[in-house]
């Protein structure tokens, strides 16, 4: 039984550390009115303006449009998408908490941004694969 213990909170332990805790600030340069913050669920970004990024799921970029890569795998309504380096383009006001969610609408996928869990705006890949069971 302690060894189950034991096991359980090791792996609560890795699970707490490797969530990430704060913000990744793009441009410390920038006053806190200057930038948006955003949350990514469901998608990896691997690029921010064609800059190389590791595993950021939250971040705080310089406010207007930003182009994003991103490895997806979405899944809706029985149909699985997912591809490698999708590309989308989203332009953010300063000064708001937004999140971007990987999704399908009107059979087209792409990504969801939301503001306060109310969509605001559906944003294409630029390139859209067909649909697989």
């Amino acid at each position: 039984m302690n060894k189950k213990m034991l096991i359980l909170t090791t792996m609560a332990i890795l699970l707490v550390f490797s969530c990430q805790t704060s913000p990744f600030v793009w441009d410390n340069t920038l006053a806190e009115e200057e930038l948006a913050e955003v949350r990514f669920e469901n998608i990896k970004i691997t690029s921010i303006n064609g800059i190389n990024v590791k595993n950021y799921t939250w971040v705080k970029i310089p406010a207007g449009p930003t182009t994003f890569t991103a490895d997806v795998r979405i899944a809706h309504s029985g149909l699985t998408f997912a591809v490698k380096e999708a590309e989308f383009t989203c332009s953010f006001p300063a000064g708001k908490k937004y999140t971007v969610r990987g999704r399908a609408q009107d059979m087209r996928w792409g990504v969801g941004v939301f503001l306060d869990k109310e969509q605001i705006n559906f944003v294409p890949f630029v390139e859209q694969p067909t649909f697989t069971k």
